[in-house]
């Protein structure tokens, strides 16, 4: 399964940052919002920040928050 997720992330959206771990490479919420902007659900994906710092986390998952209501 973790293989086939994976696949999808790397080859098919192929995201700004080649996903090796999931668990650390979504831990900013960066990616997820990358994502999400790619289908059209987050519309202010320029506002966040490609960091893993505290700050970067804070203010990303506060970003996807309304999206994820």
């Amino acid at each position: 399964m973790a293989d086939l997720l994976l696949r999808w992330l790397n080859h098919e959206l192929e995201l700004s940052t080649h996903v090796t771990h999931v668990e650390a490479d979504f831990a900013s919420g960066y990616l997820l919002g990358e994502i999400l902007h790619r289908l059209n659900h987050q519309h202010d994906f320029a506002d966040f920040m490609r960091s893993s710092s505290a700050d970067a986390k804070i203010l990303n998952f506060c970003l996807l928050e309304p999206t994820l209501r």
